[in-house]
């Protein structure tokens, strides 16, 4: 397959997906791969709701909550943890069921790839553990608190003072999970935390030959990184785009396992993704097979290829990423938000609005420097205050910040 051949459907690069390449005449069937593929997209919206509740329950001001309110909805949130955990546990029996059988190679920029992941290149424990953690201790813990509530052991005000400690203690953030799931081509992100240390600006470029554009694309990517006590803590992004969309790999960890599921196609599996250098497109081009051409175990040809990433207008931006410093911050130590363009553009108006739970808000716009940053200070705010910091850029991307004093 030659460079050469490719039909440049988007203005950065393109994916190619042409039928065949190999398969697993003793594999189990199409039914596996199709069941995976389905996976992906469980994943990708179990964990976005997953996002969304945890933010919501961090974020709560639980002592102007009826009393009668505040179990249903810590018990949603739980509820979005177990679902969440059920798919992350759906791949992982996949991978479990997994035996790689990749066995050619065509140049440097090319190789196989499984259609689905193995336990070795697959969802860390660490992720899975990290769920489960979350749902354990505050099921228990509020059932504890509930429990003392009926029994006449504690009064309203310490009901909800207890309540509220949760989500510092047990919440998404304080438990050390890095989640994010990105709608769109970058229309919309929500983080649950800091996901990853972002690198500098790279995207990877998802197309379709033939007509294809706009078959909707579901991807995920996990990573484990080590905290700053040199413990190892798990991330996972997901996104749902389209074909001719991008994949922000400035929001990814070093040698991250990226699944990539267009529509209609086997997905693939690229395990120990390298990050290209700042300013860089990766085209990501697959060599596709029909989905129900697919026996579990198969593999197909992915040929990677680097190109300068290049925008000359702030209408091109396709993401919008913010990084707080310092990441877990004291209580009182103020914070400095850094949002990144990317590709990054100069002078584009780049809009920060911060909500705490402490009831202190604040607005800005400030417009972006020669690569494509601009910063916003907020002061600091006492322990267990958490602060909501929403970015968006001149074109409408979005990217959320959550930290806790």
């Amino acid at each position: 397959m030659k460079k050469n051949t490719l039909i440049l459907i988007s203005v950065l690069s393109a994916l190619l997906i042409f039928p065949s390449c190999e398969k697993d005449d003793d594999g189990p069937g199409s039914d596996s791969v199709e069941g995976f593929s389905s996976s992906v997209n469980n994943v990708y919206d179990a964990q976005y709701n997953f996002i969304v509740k945890n933010q919501e329950f961090e974020t709560a001001n639980f002592s102007d909550m009826p009393i009668d309110e505040i179990k249903p909805f810590v018990d949603e949130y739980i509820v979005s943890a177990e679902q969440y955990l059920e798919a992350l546990n759906h791949i992982v029996e996949f991978e479990q069921n997994t035996k790689s059988l990749k066995g050619f190679y065509d140049g440097p920029e090319c190789s196989a790839y499984d259609f689905i992941p193995t336990l070795d290149n697959g969802v860390g424990p660490g992720l899975v553990k990290g769920v489960g953690d979350i749902i354990k201790l505050n099921k228990e813990e509020m059932d504890q608190i509930q429990k003392d509530w009926e029994d006449g052991l504690i009064s309203a005000n310490e009901y909800k003072e207890k309540v509220g400690k949760l989500p510092q203690k047990n919440g998404g953030k304080a438990l050390g999970l890095g989640v994010g799931a990105i709608m769109g081509t970058g229309a919309a992100v929500v983080t649950g935390a800091v996901v990853g240390t972002a690198t500098l600006p790279a995207i990877a470029t998802i197309a379709v030959v033939g007509g294809a554009v706009g078959v909707v694309t579901t991807w995920y990517a996990n990573w484990t990184m080590s905290n700053k006590d040199g413990e190892p803590q798990s991330f996972m992004l997901t996104g749902k785009t389209e074909v001719g969309g991008v994949i922000p790999l400035s929001m990814f960890g070093d040698n991250a396992n990226v699944v990539i599921s267009v529509d209609g196609y086997a997905p693939v599996a690229l395990n120990n993704f390298e990050l290209p250098a700042a300013g860089i497109n990766k085209t990501i081009e697959i060599e596709g097979v029909k989905i129900e051409d697919a026996d579990m175990g198969g593999s197909t040809q992915v040929c990677l290829y680097e190109e300068p990433m290049t925008a000359s207008s702030c209408t091109e931006v396709q993401f919008v990423s913010g990084t707080p410093s310092p990441i877990d911050p004291g209580p009182g130590e103020g914070v400095t938000v850094t949002a990144t363009l990317v590709p990054p553009v100069a002078d584009c108006s780049i809009s920060f609005s911060i909500v705490g739970t402490d009831g202190y808000s604040n607005s800005a716009t400030n417009n972006s420097n020669a690569g494509g940053q601009a910063t916003f200070y907020i002061p600091g705010g006492a322990a267990g205050v958490v602060d909501n910091v929403t970015i968006t850029s001149s074109n409408g991307k979005t990217y959320t910040v959550t930290y806790v004093f």
